[in-house]
């Protein structure tokens, strides 16, 4: 992968969810079991939340710091999950929209300023295992927006049906 191919997975990966979302009527958001237990605005959150982790991340990088809680991402997913979804579940839908279109905006800003070379190199940061920042941030965010977007197109009643 390079960083071309990656900026362009972001986008589209964001550009599919947006448009599953588009789909979705505001008072459907809240409803449980869009994906698992969660409602579509659940996952908004949980989306924000990851994606703010790989910008804190790529800022801790670029400032040449361990990431701060990298650990925690590799070896504690699902509390960490359960830790963001306590924290968010009750915060409007209106403003976890603007932090999932924010920290993704913010993600792209500041992926545009890394070189390629850098950005795929395997070795740079020991804290990631084995993983580049491009490699870490292609499963965390593109690949985790694509698992969501698939749940919730699923979750979501036929074209023309009624009801849900």
């Amino acid at each position: 992968m390079n960083k071309q191919a990656l900026l362009a997975n972001l986008e589209r990966s964001r550009a599919e969810l947006e448009s599953t979302l588009a789909r979705i009527p505001a008072e459907m958001m809240a409803e449980s079991n869009a994906a698992g237990e969660w409602s579509v605005k659940d996952v908004l959150a949980h989306l924000a939340m990851w994606s703010s982790r790989c910008v804190t991340l790529v800022y801790d990088a670029e400032h040449n710091q361990p990431a701060d809680g990298v650990d925690a991402m590799f070896d504690s997913r699902h509390a960490l999950n359960a830790d963001d979804y306590e924290s968010q579940k009750d915060r409007p839908l209106e403003r976890i929209l603007s932090d999932f279109r924010g920290a993704h905006r913010q993600l792209l800003k500041r992926l545009n300023d890394w070189d390629q070379a850098t950005l795929f190199d395997r070795s740079r940061y020991a804290w990631l295992r084995g993983q580049s920042i491009g490699d870490f941030i292609q499963s965390q965010v593109a690949e985790h927006e694509a698992e969501h977007q698939q749940a919730m197109a699923r979750w979501l009643p036929a074209e023309g049906s009624a009801g849900h």
